[in-house]
């Protein structure tokens, strides 16, 4: 049975059950205007930054960028009228749709809206220039990835209702049946609530995830996640971040800090992959810079690399090989999380 059917059926599970439901089932998901523009046909990645402005403060905005790095193109435009900041977005397959986690109010009153406030998970639809909120700011989110096949849902990493760690969910992109898939109401074993689990990142058959899982002592690793009770790790840690599966689902690429305190404490970090069984780990790039999350799509790699030079949107083969900046910025300017777009 496919895995697509197991995520879909926990989602059948809530339909029209109220302890499943929340308060925005009933309201219209559309109700919220915004200028936003879709990206071109053109367009491959998604990622977020603050090149419109000359401020390192300012909060980030969506933005598309062809393969060569032309026609760098901004997607959203919430900074125009107030302060926002979008962190990370995941495309529809229609690309013309995104959930994105974005923070909207200075919780910590430090002047400045970003994740330290706490992210929300919005629904944007880029075309029609209208959001939702689906998942409150309160919750701090810090990971979602839209289903890749099936479009219907968003897997998402975030803080239980009543608090306590951070747990993996699903919600239907209309922002219905929210699940949490760590603590399963019908869980046959007790959580181990000590436990976080953040990142997650669906195969292209939706039907497992992997994550990041971070145990009570701050080891984190790369697992993966089949079902509350079967969560096999993949990598040894203790500083391995942010997942993400190859295209034919075989391997697993993730980043591993190799120096906290390295590029101005931002860290220094190693693109790894391993397969699937935990078997045939391979670095894939390496050295002093900065390495943020990367992604993988068929045309190969993606990530962000920072040093003193400045920072690059670098795109390699699957090897890691072939490595090529696309975008290129100074270390005052935000540029974050790479995603790849589903081809036209």
């Amino acid at each position: 049975m496919k895995a697509l059917a197991r995520w879909a059926s926990l989602l059948l599970l809530c339909a029209g059950l109220p302890a499943c439901s929340n308060s925005r089932d009933n309201q219209n998901p559309f109700a919220n205007a915004a200028r936003t523009l879709p990206p071109s046909d053109r367009a491959v990645l998604l990622f977020t930054s603050n090149l419109y402005s000359v401020n390192g403060r300012a909060g980030r905005e969506l933005y598309a960028v062809n393969a060569d790095g032309a026609e760098v193109q901004r997607l959203s435009f919430c900074n125009d009228t107030s302060a926002c900041d979008y962190a990370e977005a995941s495309a529809a397959p229609d690309r013309e749709r995104v959930g994105a986690r974005r923070a909207s109010v200075d919780t910590n009153g430090d002047g400045t809206v970003n994740e330290a406030d706490g992210t929300a998970l919005v629904f944007v639809d880029l075309r029609r220039g209208v959001e939702a909120l689906l998942i409150p700011a309160s919750r701090r989110v810090t990971g979602v990835d839209w289903a890749p096949a099936s479009g219907d849902f968003f897997i998402y990493s975030a803080l239980p209702g009543g608090g306590g760690n951070e747990d993996l969910f699903i919600v239907e992109y209309n922002g219905k049946n929210d699940r949490n898939l760590s603590c399963p109401a019908d869980a046959a074993t007790n959580c181990n609530v000590t436990v976080r689990e953040r990142r997650p990142r669906l195969d292209s058959l939706e039907s497992v995830a992997t994550f990041q899982r971070v145990d009570a002592a701050g080891v984190s690793v790369v697992a993966i996640f089949a079902n509350s009770a079967s969560q096999p790790v993949l990598s040894a840690g203790p500083g391995d971040l942010d997942p993400v599966f190859s295209p034919d689902n075989r391997r697993v690429a993730f980043r591993r800090l190799t120096d906290a305190e390295a590029n101005g404490g931002r860290g220094s970090y190693d693109i790894l992959s391993v397969g699937i069984d935990g078997t045939g780990l391979s670095v894939l790039a390496s050295g002093p810079a900065f390495r943020g999350s990367p992604d993988w799509g068929p045309a190969g790699l993606a990530w962000v690399e920072a040093d003193d030079s400045g920072q690059r949107l670098v795109t390699t083969a699957a090897d890691g090989s072939s490595a090529r900046a696309i975008v290129t910025v100074p270390t005052t300017v935000a540029l974050t999380n790479p995603r790849w777009l589903k081809a036209k």
